[in-house]
């Protein structure tokens, strides 16, 4: 008979003794809270232009039940128990294609420098919200042969440029940054051209919210407007929203102080009140918003123009909680 060694079989009989057993810790049932499904807004796809933090400006905003989370920036969150959140659940299901149809005559300078500066903050703060959103621009001026008020024109000679709607918001801000306001010698300018080149040489997504938002100072041409009806009509009836920004009260205000400051050489102190023949581009603007189903909003020197496209981008029926998210910008 073979020896055996004690330890060995110590060992064995352990492993085939009976397990003991061991005591299982139960957690007990927590009481059931109702809950809020949360939507979680995704990070910027690039750093934020001019040192903007779009993640504490949406923690420290609030918004409506369950209000934004904190996180650097990173991980804020709007319920979905909000009106806003809701339908904002519904955007990024589909997406949000937005095009800015801009008059790029020679007195919109200042609109397009607002532009040039804001349009970082405009699409990340849209892509915050609908990641798949894209945006896309078109100018126009108007059929003046090439000729300023003053001469030859100093930048490239157009009637309608566009760059097509994208997710990368370079491209945007570099079309911006090369547009200069020249042209447009007379009131009415080509806003036929500008409004049927975002409809027609645009690649619009079918299923996405589709807004075309037109900014300008001036009317179209008289013999432009039945068929600038048809556009607006066409567009609507397919789901597409326009909007407009009336942007006449701004220029005013610009116009008069800066003739005050070169003849007298201090700021004015009160500015007349608009001219009544403005009255012809409101009653257009307004026209082409109802029929287009979207709204007029008027810009003045007190008010936003990155504010207004994202307004009107969403709906003027979000103001209020747009603007939460807006402020400062």
């Amino acid at each position: 008979m073979p020896p055996t060694d004690p330890a060995a079989e110590k060992a064995l009989k352990e492993l085939l003794a009976p397990a003991r057993p061991e005591a299982v810790a139960v957690a007990h049932e927590a009481p059931a809270h109702p809950t809020t499904p949360v939507v979680h807004f995704a990070r910027p796809a690039r750093p934020l232009g001019s040192g903007v933090d779009l993640g504490s400006r949406f923690a420290s905003a609030g918004a409506g039940v369950g209000g934004f989370g904190t996180g650097g920036g990173g991980g804020a969150g709007w319920s979905l128990g909000s009106a806003f959140g809701k339908y904002v659940g519904g955007l990024r299901k589909v997406g949000v294609d937005v095009a800015i149809v801009v008059d790029a005559t020679g007195s919109m300078q200042s609109i397009i420098d607002d532009l040039k500066r804001r349009m970082d903050d405009l699409a990340a703060t849209l892509q915050r919200l609908v990641p798949t959103a894209r945006v896309g621009a078109v100018a126009y001026r108007d059929r003046d042969e090439g000729k300023g008020p003053t001469g030859p024109r100093e930048s490239e000679d157009f009637v309608v440029k566009w760059t097509d709607l994208t997710f990368n918001v370079k491209k945007v801000q570099a079309f911006f940054n090369g547009l200069v306001a020249e042209g447009g010698g007379d009131w009415p300018e080509a806003v036929r051209a500008g409004l049927e080149t975002a409809m027609r040489q645009m690649k619009w997504r079918a299923d996405a919210k589709r807004v075309i938002i037109i900014v300008g100072g001036s009317p179209p041409h008289a013999e432009d407007v039945p068929a600038i009806r048809k556009l607006v009509s066409e567009w609507h009836a397919k789901g597409g929203v326009i909007s407009t920004i009336d942007v006449s009260l701004r220029l005013h205000e610009e116009h008069e102080r800066m003739m005050h400051r070169w003849l007298y050489g201090e700021e004015l102190k009160q500015v007349s009140p608009l001219p009544e023949f403005y009255k012809e581009l409101t009653d257009s603007f307004g026209e082409i918003a109802h029929q287009g189903g979207g709204e007029l909003l008027t810009l003045g020197q007190d008010t936003a123009l990155v504010r207004h496209l994202l307004v009107l981008a969403f709906g003027p029926q979000w103001e209020k909680d747009v603007a939460r998210i807006a402020r400062g910008m």
